[in-house]
């Protein structure tokens, strides 16, 4: 399927709440460890950002921590985001961000290193600790495998860096990526310095991964993620750490199991629907166009009777979502919400 514009798969519905619009109940830090040791500080933490309610990251989770255990001749402390622990919930701990003041003011948690990683990521213990001990983890350093825009994308809101734009990267998640102690201290002092909002200058969360970078780079007064193909996309034999191959868990999806809703505004009620009515809207069997205005001559089109903003959409997504919910529960054999921009296009 190629996707152009802005597109969001719901999967289920309480999950996009949490990852669009951090609508979702709070989640809390949990720590696995054979043995506990307070105050003492380790080499490496890990940091697991699981999904709760997850079968697939639950098995993943699993054999990460056996792998772990078996290939590891020092005691890992491992940290799972979904799991009730040492903290009080953050809202948004998939994006990083809010982790990193717990992580540096719990003296349970005092570390050189904090390595994030996916489910999926399978870790070289002695492999990530041997290359991390060729840097000074008092300095603000951070280790990834780098990523980098050619040209603008629309999840990153179609920027490009002109001061940096050579040197901007971004983590790839799935391959894990290192955070050195001299950082994670450092993003703590600005977070308690500065106010919340101004650190998240947007309700919306999309790209975590790109977000988080420009988060530590800071407008250019903090580092930018030092590159290394060891944290691999793929297996090989110098890999510190990579993401598994992870099988497909569930059948194909079938049209008629999908709800299509798209969100437009009165303004585009004559130029953009026409489009998407003419286009894939055709090949759908339950869909909608969701507006701020009634118009009776657009078929299929409901009045939700929220108003349109120019920036962040949380209040229609979310009104969107309760109303295909309600037609879920009358025809459960719909499973899939999709709900996309009216300037995209759906193959």
């Amino acid at each position: 399927m190629i996707i152009r514009g802005c597109f969001h798969l719901i999967y289920p519905l309480q999950f996009f709440i949490l990852a669009a619009c951090i609508f979702a109940p709070f989640i809390c830090l949990g720590s696995y460890s054979k043995y506990e040791r307070s105050g003492t500080e380790r080499s490496l933490v890990i940091v697991i950002l699981d999904q709760e309610s997850d079968n697939n990251s639950n098995t993943l989770v699993t054999e990460l921590r056996a792998d772990l255990e078996k290939n590891s001749q020092e005691d890992p402390h491992v940290i799972l985001t979904t799991v009730s622990g040492n903290f009080s919930g953050e809202i948004d701990a998939w994006t990083v961000i809010p982790l990193i003041e717990k992580l540096s003011v719990n003296p349970n948690l005092s570390s050189s290193w904090y390595f994030f990683a996916l489910p999926s990521t399978r870790i070289n213990f002695p492999k990530l600790l041997n290359l991390l001990n060729r840097y000074n983890s008092e300095e603000p350093i951070w280790l990834g495998y780098g990523l980098h825009d050619r040209e603008p994308t629309i999840i990153h809101h179609f920027s490009l860096l002109t001061k940096a734009k050579d040197n901007f990267l971004y983590p790839l998640f799935p391959s894990g990526f290192a955070l050195s102690q001299g950082l994670v201290s450092s993003l703590a002092e600005r977070w308690n310095l500065n106010n919340t909002a101004e650190l998240h200058p947007s309700e919306f969360a999309i790209d975590a991964s790109h977000e988080l970078a420009l988060f530590i780079w800071n407008e250019g007064q903090g580092p930018t993620l030092t590159h290394s193909s060891r944290f691999c996309w793929v297996k090989g034999p110098n890999c510190v750490s990579y993401p598994v191959v992870q099988p497909t868990c569930r059948p194909l999806v079938l049209t008629e199991e999908i709800f299509f809703a798209v969100k437009t505004c009165q303004k585009f009620h004559r130029t953009r629907v026409p489009i998407v009515l003419q286009t894939w809207a055709k090949k759908t069997h339950h869909f909608a166009l969701f507006s701020d205005m009634p118009d009776f001559m657009v078929p299929g089109l409901v009045d939700l009777k929220v108003p349109n903003t120019e920036h962040g959409h949380c209040s229609k997504t979310e009104a969107i979502i309760k109303y295909v919910e309600q037609i879920m529960m009358e025809q459960p054999n719909i499973g899939w919400l999709v709900i996309a921009d009216d300037d995209t296009i759906l193959r």
